[in-house]
């Protein structure tokens, strides 16, 4: 079994729900062949509008799950976005993390360059020489 890996970023889960739904279809834009399906909890006393927590599948076209991601709300609107750690950040499933934590970067959920990120991803590099 893998380690898993725990990260802290900024929004709800469905608002990271709806990014994972997002970094799949751009890339299945590209070519790829990516899957996930979601199942959720909310117990009876929370509000019905709101996933507290919620486990996501990815998956590889019709092929069998290549990670899991699990999501809890956090205070002040907060998740915790915990994943098995990659053996390979060039595989399947690592690719899918690199790219959802490159959109998460980007809309602010994470900062990656002035927080740790997750145990041997890194940010692309950018050349600033101009």
């Amino acid at each position: 079994m893998s380690e898993e890996l725990e990260l802290t970023v900024e929004g709800t889960p469905d608002m990271i729900l709806e990014c994972v739904r997002s970094i799949a279809d751009k890339l299945n834009s590209q070519g790829c062949a990516y899957g996930f399906r979601k199942t959720s909890g909310t117990p009876d006393f929370t509000k019905w509008d709101k996933t507290y927590f919620a486990t996501c599948a990815i998956s590889l076209g019709n092929e069998e799950q290549i990670g899991t991601i699990k999501l809890q709300l956090l205070p002040k609107d907060k998740t915790s976005f915990k994943f098995p750690a990659p053996g390979d950040w060039n595989s399947s499933f690592g690719y899918f993390l690199s790219q959802l934590f490159i959109e998460f970067q980007r809309l602010g959920f994470v900062d990656l360059e002035r927080k740790k990120g997750p145990l041997g991803f890194r940010l692309p590099h950018t050349d600033k020489a101009g």
